[in-house]
C-alpha cells in the first residue's frame, strides 16, 4: 500500500520514472572509474574506549550528464506537472533531475583514507551508497573534527573530502527532519513538492535557522544536530550546500539510499517511517547517555 505522503520517491513511482534494470555485478571492484563521482556524507564520530569510531557514509555514481534519455525524462516529469514556461527553463530542473536519475553503482569497493591509514567501506548497495567505521585516536583528530578522503584509482585520479563531527558521550542532540522542517517542501501538495524539489531554490522553514543556531550558541559543543530525511541521497549535496548557506549549524547527514533508475514500485514509494525509525534508532544506540529532543512536522506524521 503506498503511503499517504509519500514524498518525493512516491511521485516519481506514481509518474512510472524507471530506466532499464541494470545487470548484477560480479563482484567488488575498485573505483572510481572514469566517468564517476564520489560524494561524502557530513558524518559523526562518537567514543570508542579511548579513541573515537567514525563513520563514513557517502555515494557512488555516474552523473550521465549526456544522458539523452534521461533529460527526456526530466522534461517528461515537468510536463507531467505542468510546469510553466519559465520553470521548463529554470536551469535547477536539469540539474536536479539528472541528480535524482543519476546511476549509482552498486557492489563497488570505495577505499577511503582516514588518520594516515587506507580502509575499505562495505560494497556500494543498489543505491550506490556506502558504509564504513574507522577507529581513531585522539591525537588523529583535528579540533571537534576527524577528517578522511576517498584514494583515486588508475582510472581516475580525483579524491573527495569529507569530516565527522566529535560528539561527546552526554550532552543534548537534536534529529532533526528535513522537509516542512527546516526546508519548505509542501509534502501533502505533490505538484507544489515537485516545484520546490526541482525548480525552486531551496528555502529555509521560516525561524528554525534561527531557532537552531540560537540553540547551538547557548549549548556550545554540548549540542549536536542529525539530519534524518527519507528523501533520496542523490540530492545531498546541493542540500547540505542549501543547510550551510541558510545559516544552520553543522548537521551530520542521514538520507535514503535508492536507485530511482532501476527500483521497484515498493521501493520506490515505501513509506518514509521505515526508514527514519531505525536511523534514528541506530543515532540513540551510539550515545545511550546523551539526552534526544526530536524536530520534526505533521505533514507525513514524523516519529
Amino acid at each position: 500500500m503506498i503511503p499517504r505522503h509519500p514524498g518525493l520517491l512516491g511521485f516519481l513511482a506514481g509518474a512510472g520514472i524507471f530506466l532499464s534494470a541494470a545487470a548484477p555485478a560480479m563482484g567488488p571492484k575498485p573505483v572510481p572509474e572514469a566517468d564517476q563521482e564520489i560524494r561524502l556524507f557530513s558524518s559523526e564520530a562518537h567514543p570508542d574506549g579511548t579513541g573515537w569510531k567514525v563513520l563514513i557514509r557517502g555515494r557512488l555514481y555516474e552523473p550521465e550528464l549526456d544522458s539523452g534519455k534521461r533529460k527526456l525524462l526530466v522534461k517528461g516529469v515537468a510536463e507531467a506537472l505542468k510546469f510553466t514556461e519559465e520553470e521548463e527553463k529554470s536551469p535547477l530542473l536539469m540539474e536536479r533531475g539528472l541528480l535524482l536519475l543519476s546511476d549509482g553503482k552498486t557492489d563497488k569497493a570505495v577505499r577511503i583514507r582516514v588518520a594516515g591509514r587506507d580502509i575499505v567501506a562495505s560494497p556500494t548497495d543498489s543505491g550506490g551508497v556506502f558504509t564504513v567505521e574507522a577507529r581513531v585516536a585522539p591525537e588523529e583528530t583535528s579540533g571537534n573534527l576527524v577528517k578522511f578522503s576517498t584514494l583515486p584509482s588508475t582510472a581516475n585520479p580525483a579524491s573527495w573530502h569529507g569530516s565527522a563531527q566529535l560528539i561527546q558521550s552526554t550532552g543534548l542532540s537534536v534529529i532533526s527532519d528535513l522537509d516542512d522542517t527546516v526546508k519548505v517542501t509542501n509534502v501533502t501538495d505533490r505538484k507544489e513538492m515537485m516545484r520546490n524539489t526541482l525548480v525552486r531554490p531551496f528555502q529555509a522553514a521560516p525561524g528554525m535557522a534561527d531557532l537552531y543556531r540560537a540553540w547551538k550558541q547557548a549549548k556550545g559543543e554540548q549540542i549536536a544536530f542529525h539530519l534524518v530525511s527519507a528523501s533520496p541521497c542523490q540530492l545531498q549535496a546541493p542540500l547540505e550546500e542549501f543547510l550551510g548557506g541558510a545559516g544552520f549549524p553543522r548537521f551530520s547527514f542521514h538520507c535514503r539510499s535508492v536507485n530511482i533508475s532501476i527500483a521497484t514500485l515498493s521501493e520506490i514509494s515505501s513509506d518514509p517511517v521505515l526508514f527514519k525509525v531505525p536511523t534514528i534508532s541506530e543515532i540513540l544506540g551510539r550515545w545511550p547517555q546523551r539526552k534526544f529532543v526530536l524536530v520534526g512536522d505533521s505533514g507525513e506524521k514524523d516519529p
